[in-house]
């Protein structure tokens, strides 16, 4: 994916200062189990999107995190993730500080697993504190609104917001494995693996309980480290 140059946007409405920041005042209208449903047209329909003419769209990679993974007892690779924090720096932040552990409550996507698997499809993730995507939360300790929809989910390995209906981002992630037009303007793109693609793709053909939609991983897929990323990427 190409990248395009953007201004960083100056009045971003979250404040950089944990401290004192106070999480999002808008609650989620729908809140809908995304452990048992993950059915873009049933969770909602999508936001109309309209780019304003003052707004550059940008996939230019702000900020590198890196997943550690292994399947039961056996480290299988490191997966590296690129952020658009230009064009969503709220959502790329919230997921950085997650994978370092830098925030107020000191969550952290280390010791959480890859719970859920649609072959082809997606893998699931984030829930740090139930394991089966109804739980997590956002380094405001609360859900966060949709932040924009200008990017969109046009190839494999795109990192997008996994969610429980409008406004309900918290800590769940998914990694996307195709095209998927029908998830734009429903779910909150913010990244891309750009590092560790085998890794992912081990992942997306790990057995599952059941060939439903459930996709419960048969061996514990597990983040065991994660973290700012600070090596060289492959080429």
């Amino acid at each position: 994916m190409g990248k395009k140059h953007s201004k960083q946007k100056e009045d971003s409405p979250i404040d950089p200062d944990l401290s004192v920041n106070q999480p999002p005042e808008e609650e989620p209208e729908e809140r809908v189990n995304d452990n048992v449903v993950f059915d873009p047209d049933q969770i909602h329909v999508a936001q109309e999107v309209t780019v304003p003419d003052d707004v550059v769209v940008s996939y230019e990679h702000t900020d590198y995190v890196f997943f550690d993974i292994a399947i039961g007892n056996s480290f299988i690779g490191k997966i590296v993730f690129g952020l658009f924090g230009n064009t969503v720096p709220n959502t790329a932040r919230n997921f950085k500080l997650l994978c370092s552990g830098e925030n107020r409550n000191n969550d952290c996507y280390k010791g959480s697993t890859i719970h859920r698997i649609v072959k082809g499809f997606m893998v699931q993730g984030g829930d740090f504190t139930n394991g089966d995507g109804t739980g997590g939360r956002s380094i405001w300790g609360a859900k966060f609104p949709d932040e924009n929809f200008y990017l969109s989910h046009t190839k494999p390995y795109i990192l997008s917001m996994a969610n429980q209906g409008p406004n309900s981002n918290g800590s769940g992630f998914f990694i996307l494995m195709r095209e998927a037009p029908n998830l734009d303007g429903k779910y909150v793109v913010f990244g891309e693996v750009v590092q560790g693609f085998g890794v992912v793709d081990v992942i997306d053909d790990t057995p599952c309980l059941d060939k439903t939609e459930f996709g419960r991983p048969l061996r514990d897929i597990s983040i065991v480290d994660c973290g700012i990323y600070q090596g060289d990427l492959e080429n």
